[in-house]
């Protein structure tokens, strides 16, 4: 093949990747966005579950006072609503949350609603890396929720897992989690550093004894990652929701 023609070949390569990640992922493209059906259904299926969420008195309130109080950029509203009714749904006894915030509210709402349905206990461990952002995420947390969460301040830790290197809570207590909500650690290290995946779900998974129900925030580099490490796994991105949902066991890995 010429020189010529492979120049043309990467650079269309280059271009199909740039729609697939600005237009189908990440939408951060607004010249793409004014034509992007996804972009405008995203923003339509996020007033709706606003509207939703508002229907819920208790839990928007305790969302709003988060947000008046909290320094961090939290989550979409879309992604508070499929949060909570994923809990709701799945009655998790054991949940792990990676990346602390106004989901923990969220999460915790749902845990003491379970709780008035006279299910089982459920214990909830949310862990944060930056201690800036621990301190101010227990400091804001509602009074009324604190009992439901325990908070977990850990060093970020980095390995290889297979050909891909990913990130993770060093010191994650030891329970049998059932449900993992993924938002964290940080992708990097630093600013020049190798950008990872999250890989806490695969640690998780890797010593469970059952399957463990996910969802993943829009980190799509962890995203690909699961799909070539765990790939007998139900990994279902969901593109208006800008979430994936993921159930595996220890039998979907395939680490190297």
């Amino acid at each position: 093949m010429s020189v010529g023609k492979t120049d043309i070949h990467r650079k269309l390569r280059a271009l199909y990747r740039n729609i697939l990640v600005y237009g189908y992922y990440s939408d951060r493209k607004k010249r793409i966005n004014v034509i992007n059906p996804i972009y405008h259904r995203r923003r339509q299926y996020e007033r709706e579950c606003r509207r939703r969420i508002a229907k819920n008195v208790l839990l928007k309130g305790y969302i709003d006072q988060m947000i008046s109080r909290s320094d961090s950029t939290g989550c979409e509203y879309s992604d508070y609503f499929e949060l909570y009714h994923s809990i709701m749904e799945q009655s998790p006894r054991y949940i792990l949350e990676c990346g602390s915030g106004i989901s923990s509210c969220v999460i915790a709402c749902a845990i003491e609603k379970l709780k008035k349905h006279h299910r089982e206990p459920v214990v909830f461990v949310s862990m944060e890396e930056n201690a800036y952002y621990h301190e101010q995420v227990k400091r804001i947390f509602p009074g009324a929720l604190q009992h439901r969460v325990n908070f977990v301040l850990s060093d970020r830790k980095e390995s290889q897992f297979g050909p891909f290197r990913g990130c993770f809570y060093k010191n994650v207590p030891d329970y049998p989690y059932d449900f993992v909500f993924i938002d964290g650690p940080t992708e990097r290290a630093d600013a020049g550093a190798q950008k990872c995946f999250n890989a806490d779900y695969l640690r998780i998974i890797k010593k469970s004894t059952h399957a463990v129900n996910g969802l993943l925030d829009q980190r799509i580099t962890t995203y690909w990652a699961f799909k070539k490490l765990m790939p007998r796994a139900s990994i279902r991105y969901e593109v208006v929701k800008k979430l994936t949902s993921i159930k595996a066991d220890k039998k979907s890995l395939d680490l190297c």
